[in-house]
């Protein structure tokens, strides 16, 4: 008895440290905004303490509801984490309020307009080679330096769910430095984006920003 309760404060005391190690991190990534990572955060600093109640469960000179009732609530908890993080892996949180805010479903073709852009560098693109794009502050603060001040933006995600998500990060991130940004999000365009970040015409009303994480 003493032996299983000591057992019991030392593993508990253990899970409970790496419990808040766990959320800490998990509230890092939500000032990062990285749902799904900080999801998998808080299900993996639930899985010790789960253990430890079934342990304590295991040891059959506890009451039977107190221990049905926390085994619930750990096992609740777990779970609900854990398939939190396969919806937003499935279904990421920010691309769908970036469909939501951008006025539309997605489009396939924006018109030819696209075909009069500088495609070879400079001033309105971003060369980033082969790698696909992810989110990186630097890139982001390249953008922003292309970006006439206080000019409205209108940004064009281009490719898959998980370029989407990519693509609202980099929205977030305009919008963090004050601009006003509208976003379309699409599928597919024709001819396809052969950069990755592709700017419009600086002198017209609203900024065309075309971001494509997984162009070629």
């Amino acid at each position: 008895m003493a032996t299983g309760t000591g057992i019991i404060i030392l593993a508990g005391t253990v899970a409970a440290g790496f419990f808040i190690f766990s959320l800490t991190r998990g509230l890092k990534m939500r000032d990062d905004k990285r749902p799904l990572v900080e999801l998998l955060w808080y299900a993996g600093g639930l899985l010790p303490l789960g253990g430890v109640c079934l342990f304590w469960a295991s040891m059959g000179d506890q009451p039977v509801v107190p221990q049905r009732i926390i085994l619930f609530v750990a096992g609740a908890a777990i779970g609900g984490c854990a398939l939190l993080a396969a919806g937003e892996w499935l279904r990421p949180t920010q691309a769908q309020q970036a469909q939501s805010s951008g006025g539309g479903p997605p489009v396939t073709n924006y018109g030819p307009s696209i075909n009069t852009w500088n495609q070879s560098g400079g001033n309105n693109t971003i060369n980033l080679g082969p790698v696909r794009l992810a989110f990186d502050q630097a890139i982001a603060e390249e953008l922003v330096s292309k970006l006439p001040p206080g000019k409205p933006v209108r940004l064009r995600g281009v490719g898959s769910q998980n370029d989407q998500a990519v693509v609202s990060q980099y929205q977030q991130f305009l919008q963090d430095r004050g601009f006003q940004v509208v976003r379309d999000i699409i599928g597919m365009i024709a001819p396809p984006p052969d950069h990755k970040i592709m700017l419009g015409d600086p002198n017209a009303a609203q900024m065309v920003v075309i971001i494509a994480p997984s162009a070629n």
